[in-house]
């Protein structure tokens, strides 16, 4: 089942945000992301992600990363990066909200 949009003018929320109920996820390391229009799917990251490709897409995914910086890093060669259906954990410190993507690109 996909998360239902959150009704016009509210905020997402648990409902509507992340890995979809009943997604069978399969255990992953950390990932480097190199090749364009690559898809990755279906992954529970425990790591980080570099991501140099351009047109990658990460969806249905969970990632768990304790880097000290960014869970999801981008370089300069990168555009159009989907995030889509993804719980992001940047448990590496304190300010894991601020510090969870890092764009250095067109996102």
């Amino acid at each position: 089942p996909r998360p239902s949009a959150p009704p016009l003018g509210s905020w997402p929320g648990q409902q509507s945000t992340g890995v979809p109920a009943g997604t069978a996820l399969t255990p992953s390391g950390s990932l480097d992301l190199d090749t364009d229009g690559q898809v990755v799917s279906g992954l529970d990251i425990t790591g980080c992600i570099d991501v140099r490709g351009k047109n990658v897409t990460v969806k249905r995914s969970r990632i768990t990363c304790s880097r000290d910086t960014w869970a999801v890093r981008t370089f300069d060669s990168v555009t159009n990066l989907v995030l889509e259906d993804v719980e992001i954990n940047g448990s590496g410190n304190g300010f894991s909200a601020k510090l969870t993507l890092r764009p250095q690109g067109a996102i």
